[in-house]
């Protein structure tokens, strides 16, 4: 696992996993209501070559603020420093937001 860590005071107020996409099985399959079937993974590619960030987790309180926003920014600029040449995220809609 690797990631980023956002801070305010000293105290982590979010948290973005981000890392190579060949260390993440199932990339791209983060849907629980989708049939897992074989035509629906992902190919991963070459190491070095796609970015993958997975998820985020922010306080609460800090919740629509940019926190996200920013974290996405710092790891698109890691990743482009450290010779990506794409970052991929897996957007989720939900009807009702994820507590």
């Amino acid at each position: 696992m690797q990631g980023y860590l956002a801070y305010v005071d000293g105290i982590a107020i979010g948290w973005c996993n981000a890392n190579d996409r060949q260390n993440y099985v199932r990339a791209g399959s983060f849907i629980p209501d989708k049939k897992l079937d074989e035509d629906y993974y992902i190919s991963n590619g070459e190491y070095g070559k796609i970015k993958s960030l997975v998820c985020f987790e922010i306080a609460s309180e800090y919740r629509g603020k940019g926190i996200a926003k920013a974290l996405m920014h710092r790891v698109c600029d890691d990743a482009e420093n450290d010779g990506y040449e794409f970052v991929e995220v897996y957007p989720q809609i939900t009807e009702t937001p994820l507590l």
